[in-house]
C-alpha cells in the first residue's frame, strides 16, 4: 500500500500513514499507483497532440492568408496597369515614357525598377 499524500509505501492492514498521519481512506494499493500514473501520462499527452495540432492549422492558415492576399495584389497587373488596359489610356499614364511602335500592336516603355529591384532598367513591351 501507498499514501496517496506522501507517497511511503506502507504494510498491509495499516490505518494511518506512518510517515504523514494519513488515514487508510487516503491509501491505494500499488496497482492504482500504476492506474494513477498511467491515466497522468495519458492526460498530458492529450494536450500536448491537440497543441501540435492548432499550431499546425495557425501555420497554415497564416500561409494561406499569405498567398492569397499576395495573388490578390499581382493577379492581373503589370507595373500597376491591368492587362487588357487600352492603348489610348497606357500613352495617358506613362506619358512621355512611352515609346510609340511604327506599327498598331506594341509599344515600349522604360522602367527603372523591376518588381521592388531599384536600379534595374528595363524596356516593357505592351502588345494590343
Amino acid at each position: 500500500m501507498f499514501c496517496k499524500d506522501c507517497g511511503s509505501q506502507l504494510p498491509d492492514g495499516y490505518k494511518f500513514c506512518e510517515v504523514c498521519g494519513a488515514e487508510t481512506d487516503s491509501l491505494i494499493s500499488e496497482n492504482g499507483i500504476n492506474n494513477l500514473y498511467l491515466s497522468s501520462v495519458k492526460r498530458k499527452k492529450k494536450p500536448k497532440i491537440k497543441a501540435i495540432i492548432f499550431t499546425a492549422l495557425i501555420i497554415v492558415i497564416g500561409i494561406s492568408v499569405f498567398f492569397v492576399n499576395y495573388t490578390k495584389k499581382r493577379s492581373g497587373l503589370y507595373n500597376n496597369i491591368a492587362w487588357g488596359t487600352s492603348r489610348e489610356k497606357i500613352g495617358k499614364m506613362l506619358g512621355d515614357d512611352l515609346i510609340k511602335g511604327e506599327g498598331f500592336s506594341s509599344d515600349l516603355s522604360i522602367i527603372e525598377d523591376y518588381d521592388g529591384m531599384k536600379g534595374v532598367r528595363a524596356y516593357v513591351s505592351h502588345m494590343f
